[in-house]
Formats: structure tokens, C-alpha cells, sequence
């Protein structure tokens, strides 16, 4: 994972500086400015998204646009409206931005929030703005073109219907979906590699843990060892007691006594049980009767413990099937007759085709 290190830190700085780069670039607050006629006097434009289907209390937005041209300097904080009652209408006017227009004049962008607290099928917003000009330092009033705007509950009342785009529109800011879509590609890149390590890591370590026997294998290595010490002639009883702990713990009768073993000898175990037999006689032969084994005798517990060891592999039992939240469905679905699954079947494919969602997708 270290190794990484040096090529995720170089790629996150680089989208970090793509992100800042972009946020400079898209993040200022541009604008489309309407074409203006020659003038030496400011003019004013109003754009405005809709003038119908507003209610009492709504936010009206407009953005009014201002031609400055040279010698002129017009106050963007000076909309002010005009002909209206007193608290029958409150606004507010924010300064967007400037850029260069044509030739030595400056467009100016003005957003007005406007509220109209009482009901009028039809109202008209009158408004003005000041600038000074700079030859004479005079104040002077720009008119701004008056706005008609319809407010009704549910309908305007016109019998024309407004034509053209009415989706909702957001501000597109691009930068922020580019640093979203930088932080998940980064994010799943560091997931990727921190997977990739984490499993190298974890095959080293079973690589290196040392393989654990299993029963039959440590009982065959048991044996052995102990064969070999008494054909050594080492005859201590302590020989005999584990090669019948080997036995008894292979085929779980860790406490039968030998005259029960053929009684309570396991089900699956019934192959051995002549075998078994042989083994925990002759051992208890020297255990508890204190009696020593003949050769022949070493040579028939010796050849019953490998037919035990050699055999038991063929006879060992499936592995039990694997229980999950699913197993009493399917098990359910298995003992259905085949008409039932059959009457399933089709009442699904009705259903699917029946759904009520899939005339909207």
C-alpha cells in the first residue's frame, strides 16, 4: 500500500487543482446581455421568466439590465418603484455584475425580488433608477419599461396560452458535479487499491501460517509414531493407551466401554466395528489386564488400525447442506406439486404484465 502513496497524493492534487481551476472559471456570476440601441443616455432592458400565475405573497423575479455608457455612472443599488400604495407591494434589488458592452460602455445587471401583498387580476410595476453624469455632476432618473404582470388563484384569465420552455431551470454549476464525480473517482480508486492490498496482505499470511493437520491426518501420524516404538520393542503402556485414544476419539466413543461399543458404536461408524473391536481388545489386553501382546496379536492390532485409517476416508458422510433465510421457501417450493408451481408461474407473468407502473416509464 506505501508504494500507492506517491501517486495518490500526485492524483489528488491534481483534481483538486482541476476543481479550484473550474470554480475560478464557472463559479463568477456571468450573463447573457440584451442588445442595446445607440444612446449617450442609459437604457434599461427587463427580463422576466413569466408574468402570469403569480398568487398574493409570491416571489417575483426579474433581472433589469443597464446600458452605462461612457461619461455616465449609474447606481445599481437605486431601483426604487414607483405609483405604489403604501405596504401593498416590498422589494429588493441586488447588483449581479458588470461586463463590457459595445464599445466604451458598461452593462450592469440588477436582480429585483418583488412581493405584492393584495390581489390584482393585472398590475403594472413602475420603476426608476438614478445616474449622475460625470461632465456635470448632475443626478439624473432612468426610467426602467414598465412590467404587466397577471396574478390570479389557479388562472390569469387570458384566453392565450404562453408558448415555449417550461421546464425548471437551476443554476448550472458544473464545477460542483466535477468535484462530486473527482471525490467518488478518487474515493473508489483508494477503495480499489486498498483491496488489492489488503488481500496480498492476507494471502501472505496464510502463506506463511503453517497448515493445520486434519483429524485423520494426526491420527495416522499418532499412529505410526506409536507403531514404530513398540515394534522398537518400547512396550509402556502409555503407547497402548493412545493408540485407543486415537481410535475411540476417530469414531466418537470416547466413553463406551468395549463390551458396548458394538451396541453404541455411531450408525455411519458400523463398517468399522470389527476393526474398533480388534483395536481396544488388544489394548485393553495390556492396559487392564497387565498382559503382554505376542507378536501375532501386535501384527493384527497394527493391520486393524491401517484398515481403520485406509477405509475410513470412502465412508465419510456428505457435508450437511447449508441453512439460509431461504431454505424453508425452497423447501416449501420443492414439495409443491408440479400444477401449483405451474398456476404460480403464470399468476406472476399476469401480474408483471399487469403492472400498474409501466405505462409511465
Amino acid at each position: 500500500m506505501r508504494k500507492y502513496i506517491p501517486h495518490l497524493t500526485a492524483l489528488l492534487a491534481f483534481l483538486v487543482g482541476t476543481a479550484v481551476v473550474l470554480a475560478i472559471v464557472s463559479g463568477g456570476k456571468s450573463f447573457d446581455s440584451p442588445h442595446f440601441r445607440d444612446s449617450t443616455s442609459p437604457q434599461a432592458v427587463v427580463q422576466l421568466e413569466r408574468d402570469y400565475a403569480y398568487r398574493t405573497g409570491d416571489q417575483i423575479t426579474f433581472t433589469v439590465f443597464v446600458d452605462q455608457p461612457s461619461g455616465t455612472e449609474v447606481d445599481g443599488s437605486s431601483f426604487a418603484v414607483t405609483d405604489t400604495n403604501e405596504g401593498d407591494m416590498e422589494f429588493s434589488s441586488q447588483l449581479l455584475g458588470s461586463k463590457t458592452g459595445a464599445g466604451d460602455s458598461m452593462v450592469l445587471a440588477v436582480q429585483v425580488t418583488l412581493r405584492k401583498w393584495s390581489y390584482e387580476q393585472t398590475f403594472t410595476v413602475k420603476a426608476t433608477m438614478s445616474y449622475i453624469v460625470s461632465s456635470t455632476g448632475d443626478t439624473e432618473a432612468l426610467q426602467v419599461p414598465d412590467i404587466t404582470l397577471h396574478m390570479s388563484p389557479t388562472w390569469d384569465g387570458r384566453k392565450t396560452l404562453n408558448q415555449g420552455d417550461n421546464r425548471l431551470r437551476q443554476d448550472e454549476k458544473a464545477y460542483l458535479n466535477i468535484i462530486l464525480i473527482a471525490v467518488g473517482l478518487f474515493t473508489s480508486i483508494c477503495m480499489v487499491l486498498f483491496m488489492r492490498a489488503a488481500r496480498r496482505k492476507n494471502s501472505r499470511i496464510r502463506a506463511s501460517r503453517p497448515r493445520v493437520p486434519t483429524a485423520l491426518e494426526s491420527a495416522r501420524n499418532g499412529f505410526e509414531l506409536r507403531r514404530d516404538l513398540i515394534l522398537g520393542r518400547d512396550y509402556r503402556l502409555e503407547h497402548y493407551e493412545e493408540l485407543e485414544r486415537i481410535v475411540r476419539g476417530l469414531f466418537q466413543i470416547e466413553t463406551v466401554t468395549t463390551d458396548r461399543v458394538a451396541a453404541e458404536l455411531p450408525a455411519p461408524h458400523r463398517w468399522a466395528q470389527d476393526h474398533v473391536l480388534t483395536v481396544l481388545t488388544h489394548c485393553d489386553k495390556r492396559l487392564y489386564q497387565d498382559l503382554s501382546l505376542t507378536e501375532l496379536e501386535h501384527a493384527g492390532l497394527f493391520s486393524a488400525f491401517e484398515q481403520l485409517l485406509t477405509e475410513m476416508p470412502l465412508h465419510e458422510m456428505a457435508p450437511p447442506p447449508r441453512i439460509t433465510r431461504w431454505t424453508p421457501i425452497t423447501t416449501r417450493l420443492k414439495r409443491l406439486p408440479h400444477r401449483k408451481l405451474t398456476f404460480l408461474a403464470v399468476g406472476a407473468k399476469w401480474l408483471w404484465r399487469h403492472r400498474p407502473f409501466r405505462y409511465y416509464v
